[in-house]
């Protein structure tokens, strides 16, 4: 059972965000790897994996025997935004039911 967020500890937080990068990391690059991988361990040497950054944005066009098997682009603010917001917004409920928690109105309630 998890415990409620005002009870974790530091680490208990940091040990979320790294377990949220690590999901977010699998399902948004997972697709990419896989294609890489397969492009890279093909033998025919007709295969290319490019990867741009332009304006802000990245690139990433993978080929195989030259078909397009994986293409994706991400502007550079959405990255930091998946990577960064939710741990933000994670970190500021935890600091404010932290602060709630450790109050003298809830310590005289006890």
């Amino acid at each position: 059972m998890i415990k409620p967020l005002r009870r974790w500890s530091t680490r208990g937080l940091l040990a979320s965000w790294i377990a949220y990068w690590a999901v977010l990391a699998a399902v948004k690059l997972g697709p990419a790897i896989v294609a890489i991988w397969r492009a890279t361990q093909d033998g025919s040497g007709h295969s290319s994996v490019s990867f741009n950054f332009n304006g802000a944005v990245f690139s990433l066009l993978v080929t195989k025997a030259g078909q397009t098997t994986w293409t994706g682009s991400a502007h550079l603010l959405v990255i930091a935004a998946w990577l960064a917001v939710p741990p933000l917004l994670l970190w500021l409920i935890w600091v404010t039911q932290r602060t709630r928690a450790e109050s003298p109105e809830s310590l005289r309630a006890h």
